[in-house]
């Protein structure tokens, strides 16, 4: 029994290791590299810099892609319905102006779209569309196709980030951070912690595991401690 313990919590030990060592997955929790593009539709030319402060969705498209295509009437609706709280929403694709134009007109895109854009090989784009959220600190918050949760996750985002206040975009321009309340500092501690969500929640698994080990073996060694005390007063016991 002692042995199959000391297996087990070798075993549970090695996992969390493995877990905590390992590479995180995608872009999410990271800062979000830079966008570029030649040339700009619907707007002058823009940057994360330039937004920081506001949360920003960024989409990776093309004009042969049908899925893209499918995309573009959600994202019109997404621009129409966030960009009055202050989301700034990018749609990136590597083709040239020449190309891109006619089709954004024909196909009413409102939105700004950059175009000649390389900025798809930064963030590990390997199919399109695929979007991202990115938080008003610079950080990547979600990712994945745009048809997939981006509203829930948008919503998400909007009520954890509110847009900032000029002074807060101003202070995030300057390089210096915004002063925080005691409840705000407290809430970002804990989000923080959350952030580490999978190797969190593993660990505490493992935690539950080994307690609920531990807690069978005491009983186990419990009920055969009272039984040889058991035998001891009466050896009759044993036949019982």
């Amino acid at each position: 029994m002692k042995t199959r313990t000391l297996a087990f919590l070798a075993a549970a030990m090695a996992a969390g290791l493995a877990a905590a060592q390992a590479p995180a997955q995608g872009l999410v929790g990271k800062p979000a590299p830079e966008i570029a593009a030649q040339d700009w539709l619907n707007s002058p030319p823009l940057s994360l810099q330039a937004a920081k402060g506001k949360i920003v969705v960024v989409e990776f498209w093309a004009t042969w892609c049908p899925p893209c295509r499918a995309s573009i009437p959600h994202l019109i609706e997404m621009f129409k319905a966030y960009s009055p709280k202050g989301v700034v929403f990018m749609g990136l694709t590597d083709e040239p102006k020449a190309t891109v134009e006619p089709f954004a007109k024909e196909m009413k895109m409102i939105y700004p779209v950059g175009c000649g854009s390389q900025s798809a090989g930064a963030y590990g784009v390997r199919g399109i569309p695929h979007a991202f959220i990115i938080d008003p600190s610079g950080n990547v918050a979600w990712e994945g196709h745009p048809m997939a949760g981006l509203d829930k996750a948008l919503e998400a985002q909007l009520a954890k980030t509110p847009p900032a206040t000029p002074a807060t975009r101003a202070a995030l321009e300057q390089g210096r951070p915004e002063r925080m309340s005691v409840g705000r500092m407290f809430v970002t501690g804990f989000e923080s912690v959350v952030d580490a969500t999978p190797i969190f929640v593993l660990l505490l698994l493992l935690a539950v595991m080994l307690a609920a080990v531990l807690a069978v073996e005491l009983v186990v060694y419990l009920v055969a401690r009272h039984r040889r005390k058991a035998i001891r007063a009466d050896p009759n016991v044993m036949n019982k």
